[in-house]
């Protein structure tokens, strides 16, 4: 009796019905977005500019260190 045929019948099913939704309503223009969120003033942001080159103050030094030491 344990291992029979249980009583009960199949298992109901839960899935949502296939069909679409229907609406006889136009699509109206009020959103949310339009509704609740404000237009804030906004203003572009300042480019970054870098300072212009500069040439560096005094002469530049083109000996190497190798002939700072050993002279010819």
């Amino acid at each position: 009796m344990d291992y029979g045929p249980k009583a009960g019948g199949p298992t109901a099913s839960f899935k949502p019905d296939s069909t679409a939704f229907r609406s006889s309503e136009p699509l109206s223009d009020n959103t949310t977005f339009r509704n609740d969120y404000k237009k804030w003033p906004a203003s572009k942001p300042m480019p970054f500019l870098p300072d212009a080159w500069q040439k560096p103050a005094g002469d530049m030094d083109l000996r190497t260190t190798h002939n700072l030491t050993f002279d010819r």
